[in-house]
């Protein structure tokens, strides 16, 4: 679509803008300067990347307190292991999202030949959430992008976990396989159990709003704020 001059913002003039006539903007306008996108991503995916990142720009009042606050510095799309999936690494403050995050890849193995990647199918079913959590493909993927993007604002602002903690009611991280919120369930025994439900219940604030319940909400509405630098 990149390529096609009359396909203005690819094809979606409504939420998207093109002021320099070379790369389609989420319709803040804002592109995150300093956070280095993987060109070997397709163009649909650096757009929902761009999206993804605004997003978080606006929930918390704009790029100065984004720049405070999240340690981010790159984005990359690399063959992970499938049980990571995708994944926020805290010593070079980098995201990296696996080939076939949203569209279909192909790349060469490092052992030889050729891997084809498709996308998920049904990413909501992949992390247990229930039927129809996600309305299309890319709210699904933006998801799980927001995600990782959530962990690097943990790990640049101390303060959110232990604010996190003190106001969300989370059981011991053995017996949450039993608690009725998925997004405290689907984390049962994972390494980081609080953070890592923390990082879902900002991704769902944004992409999939049912699935939080009222302490979480009322964390992001009205404590978050107090707590970025």
């Amino acid at each position: 679509m990149a390529w096609d001059r009359y396909a203005y913002g690819f094809n979606n003039p409504v939420n998207t803008i093109d002021p320099t006539g070379h790369k389609a903007l989420d319709d803040s306008g804002d592109d995150p300067e300093g956070v280095v996108i993987d060109q070997s991503f397709s163009e649909e995916e650096q757009m929902l990347i761009l999206q993804v990142l605004n997003a978080f720009i606006r929930l918390v009042g704009g790029t100065d307190t984004f720049y405070r606050n999240f340690a981010l510095s790159s984005i990359n799309k690399r063959a992970v292991n499938p049980k990571d999936y995708a994944f926020y690494n805290s010593s070079d403050d980098s995201i990296t999202l696996p080939y076939g995050w949203h569209t279909p890849s192909i790349y060469q193995n490092p052992i030889g030949g050729f891997v084809i990647i498709m996308s998920p199918v049904d990413i909501g079913d992949r992390l247990g959430f229930p039927s129809g959590t996600f309305q299309t493909d890319e709210i699904s993927s933006q998801f799980v992008f927001a995600h990782e993007v959530s962990h690097s604002l943990i790990s640049g602002n101390q303060r959110i976990i232990e604010s996190y903690t003190d106001n969300v009611d989370l059981p011991m991280s053995f017996l949450a396989g039993f608690d009725a919120n998925p997004l405290i369930s689907r984390n049962s025994m994972r390494s980081g159990f609080s953070s890592e439900v923390c990082a879902d219940s900002l991704a769902a604030y944004l992409y999939a709003p049912t699935l939080l319940n009222q302490q979480m909400n009322s964390w992001i509405q009205n404590i978050l704020p107090e707590v970025l630098r």
